[in-house]
């Protein structure tokens, strides 16, 4: 299905690859967005995942 298979259609899976395309203006936006628009649970899980928040389904919010 794809080219190089699994390895060309899964990244390294490395958190903190957005650090060299994010400006600071970019993440000064970012927080009043979440904010505004997630859940406390939900952006627990969009920023750690499972391991940093939790089973989403079981989340209080």
């Amino acid at each position: 299905m794809f080219s190089e298979g699994a390895a060309r259609f899964f990244n390294k899976g490395v958190n903190g690859r957005w650090r060299d395309v994010l400006t600071y203006e970019d993440l000064a936006l970012y927080d009043p967005k979440v904010r505004e628009k997630f859940s406390p649970g939900l952006a627990a899980w969009i920023e750690g995942g499972r391991r940093g928040a939790g089973e989403p389904r079981r989340l209080p919010d």
